[in-house]
């Protein structure tokens, strides 16, 4: 059976950085497996995780990227990780970790260490926010974050499809530029 043209490709057999199909399927994809009050995407949270990373092109392109795997894997729940036996997390992280690796040859980005490091603990935060705000009024949010516009904007409107992808999308090209000019 032949694969339709939305479907994924095989990740492995790209040559050209999917930037669209990524940014799509983010915009669709749901966090929590669709449990948040709204429609909350991978995408958006993406953009929360940039807005909580340090303030720079490398840290942005890796937040925004962190999750790219998951068009390709699925948004793994952490409580189902945590169910897995050591090897099969081990397996599914390295299935994670391959992938990236793949998307960032594609566009010749070298994530340090020590970036990787600073975007999970951002992913963490923006975790820990998403349980705590979503749902919540604008005004609530705002109160709650005073410090972290960006962070507070992401969190109080709700999520589209649409406009989370073309966000993501505008934020990646927008990176890239800024990457370009940083080199």
């Amino acid at each position: 059976m032949s694969q339709p043209n939305w479907m994924p490709p095989d990740v492995y057999q790209l040559t050209i950085f999917p930037a669209d199909q990524i940014a799509r399927q983010l915009g669709k994809l749901c966090r929590f497996s669709g449990a948040t009050p709204d429609h909350w995407s991978v995408a958006r949270h993406s953009l929360l995780v940039a807005a909580l990373a340090p303030d720079d092109p490398t840290h942005r392109l890796a937040a925004l990227l962190h999750d790219a795997h998951e068009c390709w894997t699925g948004d793994i729940l952490r409580p189902v990780t945590r169910l897995l036996s050591p090897f099969a997390r081990e397996e599914v992280g390295d299935i994670q970790r391959d992938i990236d690796e793949h998307l960032y040859s594609l566009i010749g980005f070298d994530p340090s260490p020590l970036t990787l490091k600073a975007v999970a603990e951002a992913d963490d935060a923006a975790c820990e926010l998403e349980i705590r705000l979503l749902g919540k009024t604008s005004a609530e949010i705002t109160d709650a974050l005073p410090n972290l516009r960006e962070a507070a904007w992401q969190l109080s409107f709700l999520s589209h499809a649409a406009i989370d992808s073309l966000h993501w999308l505008q934020a990646y090209h927008q990176t890239l530029k800024d990457l370009t000019l940083e080199a």
